[in-house]
């Protein structure tokens, strides 16, 4: 009796480890049939010896990584910093708000870019993607509806996205140069706009091309100057904010062993104060040391629709190209030289931006700041009334250069 009760313990265990193995044998013929997640994390690298470049398919292919002389330059408390690309549609602000790396919840959630293509070449990453909107449907931000009267320029409100991601394609491609001193990132693509952004109206977008976030051992903030070729030093710390710079903002370690720019020719030298967007085009630099921790600079390019077009359609493609140098301040200062030289800033001054750059415009020196054809008292007193706020010393220089002309 007894050894038959235990004859019928051992059947009865003998059967859960036989379904155990079943099951197991199921589940791995299972996985091995599935296709692969889209949403498993993959990370891409690219090194020249001095530079490595990290990215990572949770962050849409952008950059969440790059380090030098043993130093992390990128800052990456969430999926909204990095190094990435992003537009605002119809410049209202978060709440329609295509972002390469993923929303403001990412964190916890699966709601990752959508990976179209991920690959890598010897010196290159490319990853295609549909972005998703920064802000879930329903949900509110500070920055929902413009208020081109401001400031404040952004007035609270329910994000205008009705999906979480958007289905415009984003192409981009990060290429590491060999060999050059400093190091030149260049970063190139395009957009194909789908109708989660042109419905029911896109009139224009701002682009960041790309936004950089960075770590706050950078403690020296500069503008560099196009015709002197020099360095100004800003002397604003912690409350820095600069909108729609025309010069490339650099930062530096405070000994200048490490150092990093950005320029995209995509934005001119000069621009007029009668261009209707002069608010929203130029690089923008803000300390935000006390605030999230870190620096943040980006170029801002309002892209209008295309030449015989009212709006923005399904299906227009834009296309884009910046450059981010990393080195010494002296490498990078005299890269910045030869950089613009060989691929100068657009250089028309009625500034209409349109889909491959800009449109036609009059030809007027940028010193005649009325644009009556002349460069003369009229505008001289112009550049009087607007000194310290609109117009520098610069300006001055340039007028006083063209006067008469």
């Amino acid at each position: 009796m007894q050894l038959t009760l235990k004859m019928k313990i051992v059947r009865q265990v003998l059967t859960k480890i036989n379904r155990s193995i079943t099951c197991l044998i199921i589940i791995s013929i299972y996985t091995f049939l599935s296709p692969p997640n889209i949403y498993a994390s993959e990370q891409l690298t690219i090194n020249n010896g001095d530079v490595t470049i990290t990215t990572n398919s949770d962050y849409g292919g952008g950059i969440v990584s790059l380090r030098r002389s043993g130093l992390e330059y990128v800052e990456l408390e969430d999926h909204g910093r990095g190094i990435q690309i992003a537009w605002q549609n119809n410049n209202l602000g978060e709440c329609w708000n295509p972002t390469e790396q993923g929303n403001r919840e990412s964190f916890g959630t699966i709601n990752f870019p959508n990976i179209i293509s991920y690959t890598k070449t010897n010196q290159s990453i490319q990853a295609v993607t549909n972005p998703t909107y920064w802000i879930k449907p329903g949900e509110e931000s500070i920055s929902c509806h413009y208020k081109p009267d401001g400031p404040p320029w952004w007035l609270g409100g329910e994000t205008f996205n009705t999906a979480s991601h958007t289905n415009s394609i984003l192409s981009r491609t990060t290429t590491l140069r060999d060999n050059t001193h400093p190091n030149i990132i260049e970063i190139s693509g395009s957009i194909k706009f789908g109708n989660t952004d042109t419905s029911p109206q896109l009139d224009y977008i701002i682009l960041q091309q790309p936004a950089i976030y960075l770590n706050t051992f950078f403690t020296q903030s500069y503008r560099y100057n196009y015709d002197s070729h020099s360095l100004i030093f800003s002397t604003k710390n912690n409350s820095l904010i600069y909108h729609n710079l025309h010069y490339p903002p650099v930062l530096s370690v405070l000994d200048n062993s490490n150092a990093i720019a950005i320029y995209t020719p995509q934005i001119p030298k000069e621009f007029p104060s009668s261009y209707p967007q002069q608010n929203h085009i130029g690089y923008n630099f803000h300390d935000l040391r006390g605030l999230k921790n870190s620096w943040w600079f980006a170029p801002r390019i309002p892209y209008h629709p295309q030449p015989g077009q009212t709006t923005i359609g399904q299906g227009d493609i834009l296309t884009f190209k910046s450059y981010i140098l990393v080195g010494t301040l002296q490498e990078v200062k005299d890269g910045l030289k030869q950089l613009i030289a060989n691929n100068p800033p657009v250089n028309i001054s009625c500034h209409q931006y349109a889909w491959d750059g800009l449109l036609d415009c009059p030809n007027y020196s940028i010193s005649d700041l009325n644009q009556d054809g002349t460069v003369n008292i009229f505008d001289y007193n112009i550049l009087v009334a607007g000194f310290g706020s609109e117009y520098d010393i610069f300006d001055y220089n340039d007028l006083v250069t063209n006067y008469g002309s």
